[in-house]
């Protein structure tokens, strides 16, 4: 059994320190947004489609992470895992295409603090797709 805890952020700032609320047996994170009115003043309908493509690509750029989104307006949810990472991206990609080699090229390494993920994988279309993922972390 795992503790529960609870904070709740207004603006960026919390509005009280991290609390106890109970006991679990589930693991994770959970996020709950709701859009502030003085911030978003033009409108705060956001398009479930946007955002389920966008949580899809960092789900796969975050290998083994589940995300799940909740449209509470009508009831649409998607839930977002992949185990394999950039590699099940690239298939994902291909899914619908006639590929020239059956499993994704991967390459992995790191050096001096930079990790580097590459996969690619051909098919027998004339385009190109070239995606290109960047995460800055400064470390303090």
């Amino acid at each position: 059994m795992d503790t529960c805890i609870e904070q709740r952020y207004q603006r960026g700032a919390p509005e009280m320190p991290l609390q106890q609320v109970g006991d679990t047996e589930r693991v994770g994170t959970t996020v709950t947004f709701k859009p502030d009115a003085e911030i978003f003043t033009e409108t705060t309908e956001y398009s479930f489609d946007t955002l389920s493509v966008r949580l899809r690509e960092l789900s796969f750029l975050n290998r083994g992470l589940r995300i799940v989104i909740e449209d509470e307006r009508d009831s649409r949810a998607h839930t977002f895992y992949y185990e394999g990472g950039i590699e099940s991206f690239v298939a994902y990609l291909n899914q619908n295409k006639t590929v020239l080699h059956p499993q994704p090229i991967y390459i992995s390494g790191e050096r001096e603090g930079i990790r580097l993920e590459v996969a690619l994988q051909y098919n027998d279309g004339y385009n190109e797709v070239l995606l290109s993922f960047v995460e800055h972390h400064q470390y303090r």
